[in-house]
């Protein structure tokens, strides 16, 4: 997996499959996984053609749901928390 940006708030993520050679290609419009934190993004679950990645913000956890069938964004789930500090 790997993502590129073409603007500002656009970018696609990419699902490269080593077998054979293809580029599944979604294109979200948020900036999700783009952050001046390099450890802020990750895979949540991967089941059947249901893929989740999360991401954490300063307060909240924000979970992009995508269709790798349909190859495309279906839904975000987020969760804010009160937490002070880290």
């Amino acid at each position: 997996m790997f993502v590129t940006q073409a603007g500002r708030e656009r970018i696609a993520i990419h699902l490269f499959n080593l077998k054979t050679k293809k580029d599944l290609k979604m294109d979200c419009i948020d900036g999700f996984l783009v952050s001046r934190h390099k450890d802020t993004g990750w895979v949540e679950r991967l089941e059947g053609d249901e893929m989740v990645l999360g991401r954490l913000g300063v307060n909240f956890k924000e979970l992009d749901y995508f269709d790798l069938k349909k190859e495309s964004f279906t839904g975000l789930k987020t969760s804010t928390s009160t937490r002070q500090g880290k």
